[in-house]
């Protein structure tokens, strides 16, 4: 893995990419909804030390979370941009409609594809 305890890349290490693009996604909201969580129970009425001291003791691990979500957005965004600039996302829905049609017919889109822009 890239890094000892990366739940998420531990979880999607083989998923393919529209996947992962959306599991980064939920994971920024997770991320989110504990952080704004956090900031609701510390400006709340009636917020005791312990609440405080709950939220002060999650602080390590949502910095950890954070950078962890920072690193895989950055990954999934550059990804993203060469998946658009080398259009690859053609090549996943030709293959994923070559069970469904003739060989000869997914040959020809293979070789048109490949002259289209020797990609």
């Amino acid at each position: 893995s890239l890094e000892e305890g990366d739940t998420f890349w531990g979880a999607h290490a083989g998923d393919t990419f529209p996947n992962v693009a959306e599991a980064v996604t939920e994971a920024v909201e997770e991320f989110q909804k504990t952080r704004e969580g956090m900031i609701a129970s510390k400006s709340g009425e009636g917020t005791g030390t312990q609440d405080l001291a709950a939220a002060f003791n999650l602080m390590p691990e949502m910095r950890q979370k954070k950078r962890l979500i920072d690193m895989h957005t950055n990954i999934a965004t550059a990804l993203m941009k060469q998946v658009v600039a080398r259009e690859l996302h053609r090549y996943y829905e030709m293959e994923d409609q070559f069970s469904s049609q003739s060989l000869g017919t997914s040959i020809s889109q293979i070789e048109e594809l490949l002259r289209d822009g020797q990609r």
